[in-house]
């Protein structure tokens, strides 16, 4: 004779897997949807240096003709390029480390299911 898992059992163990696999697809959500955030809403650093390399030449040609004041304006917008750069790579960091904290949550919550269930 076949000794067939109590119903409770089998109950069990059908939504341990169901809210592992949701809080799985939850997160895989929030990471795509992170990612796409970052692509689409913040330009590219190699883009904003394209354009730095293209003011640095204005700045030379207007040094080289003498005009103080348009040299101080390009002068800025090439600080404010590198701001902009630095502010892209921290944002970047930050949302790594909220993916990686993210992630390292899940495996503790489904952990702690785990243990409570058994």
């Amino acid at each position: 004779m076949m000794m067939m898992a109590p119903p409770m059992m089998i109950l069990k163990c059908w939504v341990t897997y169901w809210w592992k696999s949701c809080l799985k697809t939850l997160m895989l959500r929030l990471e795509e949807e992170a990612v796409t955030c970052l692509r689409t809403h913040q330009p590219a650093p190699q883009a904003i240096q394209r354009e730095e390399e293209k003011v640095k030449r204005s700045m030379k040609e207007a040094a080289k003709k003498g005009d103080k004041d348009v040299c101080r304006m390009l002068a800025k917008e090439i600080i404010q390029s590198r701001k902009a750069v630095t502010r892209i790579y921290t944002s970047k960091a930050h949302l790594n480390s909220v993916q990686s904290q993210m992630k390292a949550q899940l495996v503790v919550t489904v952990i702690i299911k785990d243990c409570l269930h058994h």
